[in-house]
């Protein structure tokens, strides 16, 4: 499967996307290329570039497509994409992109009143008379969001490439699956981020967690599609669980990281 396919003007073509026959480069019907193979890393980042200008330049066609198959059929849509229905669809970058974007510019316009809701401690760091409170670790994240989902991405995919190694995908077709799935999860998130401005945020806190993490098992369920259901449940709940820890971890890192370009920065509270 890693060999390059070969195509020939004069070879009948069934698409992966429409699965129209036709001859030559792309599809007559669709416009999708005749070639689409399995991901890899150089593919990933040949079109990174691609998915930059698409989504600052205009709103690259599929995005609403991509986020209701994601959201109804997580894994029939994953299965579909790598296997090379893509046409119709936005590029993984290009969906981490945007939805970073989109929190980004939601963030900014609640921003101060949600945290002002959010049930984090007063203090986390005291250095030399010096506090940094949890809201700014937190808003650091939020306002840099799309570099964030970035960084989970790879790590997350450490995680499930060894937890479903069996299933046969290779790294690149991972990262293909956590920049869907981790996109998907913020777009949820953003859904519950006016709802931080009512009082009970504790409530909307636990409920928007449960939610985005359920969807992660409920996800990785539907791809893998192992035998017997106890078993692929378990090795969900294991991923999320695992790609948790790794978040946790993550943002301890980030928020030392924050710690000291804020202590730079001169902007600790006295």
């Amino acid at each position: 499967m890693s060999e390059k396919l070969q195509i020939h003007d004069h070879d009948p073509i069934v698409c992966k996307n429409c699965h129209h026959i036709f001859h030559g480069k792309y599809c007559s019907e669709c416009g999708q290329k005749a070639e689409t193979n399995r991901f890899t890393i150089k593919h990933i980042i040949e079109t990174t570039s691609h998915a930059f200008l698409n989504v600052f330049f205009f709103f690259e066609r599929g995005a609403s497509l991509t986020f209701k198959e994601l959201l109804i059929s997580p894994g029939q849509f994953l299965r579909n994409y790598l296997s090379g229905k893509r046409v119709s669809h936005i590029t993984p970058i290009g969906y981490v992109l945007l939805v970073g974007t989109i929190s980004t510019l939601l963030y900014t316009y609640l921003g101060d009143e949600m945290m002002m809701n959010m049930p984090f401690g007063e203090q986390l760091v005291n250095d030399k008379n010096k506090i940094i409170s949890t809201k700014d670790i937190v808003k650091y994240i939020t306002e840099h969001q799309v570099l964030s989902t970035l960084i989970m991405i790879p790590l997350t995919s450490m995680v499930t490439q060894r937890v479903y190694k069996k299933i046969g995908y290779n790294y690149a077709e991972h990262l293909v699956v956590n920049a869907f799935l981790l996109s998907q999860q913020s777009m949820i998130n953003s859904f519950f981020m006016p709802l931080l401005l009512i009082s009970d945020s504790k409530l909307i806190s636990l409920a928007m967690t449960f939610v985005s993490y359920t969807y992660l098992t409920w996800s990785y369920h539907q791809l893998f599609q192992i035998t017997p259901l106890g078993k692929s449940i378990f090795k969900s709940i294991m991923a999320v669980l695992l790609g948790y820890l790794l978040l946790i971890l993550f943002s301890s890192l980030v928020g030392g990281v924050v710690v000291g370009v804020l202590h730079a920065a001169g902007k600790l509270k006295h």
